[in-house]
């Protein structure tokens, strides 16, 4: 929106105008849109919707490998900006969202996503923490399919109110000073002689 009153102020002055190009019939079609505001409006919109999500496409194609919790959580900030930059009424943004939403459950939106976010000290300790029911959903599926056995099912469903809660390992100092220094991931005792890393 910068370049707004520049443009403006280009196409509106005395130069301009006694210019050759100031006399085509198309730059005075195209000095019509400049001065519009509703191409404004446009331009706003268009700025306030995509620039969270040209964020995230940039922070994706990143050469660092990005771990999966930080995409998940990245488009869930997206769009809450998204709803923020456009007043916060869910029908300026909604179609946005459902468009996004699309696009998202198809081609990267999956249960493991979900249980990486769930599992990621510093999402878990975070005050924005998404309380989404989908989080959770995620990492129940993941925990359905990776651990085969009941005994070792309920052992690392108890271990993951320890996590939430900061309680037992998750309560040493070591584990607390290393939450946003370490690589995303927990390790689950499940019995004595195995661990689960998500």
């Amino acid at each position: 929106m910068e370049v707004r009153q520049p443009l403006e102020a280009m196409f509106t002055s005395t130069e301009w105008l006694h210019s050759a190009w100031g006399k085509k019939s198309e730059v005075k079609e195209i000095r019509k849109i400049i001065l519009n505001d509703k191409f404004w409006a446009t331009v706003t919109y268009a700025i306030l919707s995509t620039r969270p999500l040209v964020q995230v496409l940039r922070f994706v194609d990143a050469e660092k490998k990005t771990a999966m919790s930080f995409i998940y959580n990245a488009m869930d900030e997206a769009k809450e900006m998204i709803a923020h930059n456009l007043g916060g009424e869910e029908a300026s943004y909604r179609e946005i969202w459902d468009i996004v939403d699309a696009r998202w459950e198809v081609q990267l939106h999956r249960h493991l996503h979900a249980a990486a976010y769930y599992l990621n000290p510093q999402f878990q300790y975070s005050e924005k923490k998404s309380s989404n029911p989908e989080v959770k959903l995620g990492l129940y599926h993941c925990m359905e399919r990776l651990i085969p056995e009941q005994a070792d099912w309920e052992l690392a469903d108890l271990q993951l109110v320890l996590f939430r809660n900061k309680e037992g390992i998750f309560a040493l100092n070591a584990a607390k000073s290393t939450i946003s220094k370490r690589s995303p991931g927990i390790i689950i005792l499940v019995n004595a002689r195995h661990f689960i890393q998500f």
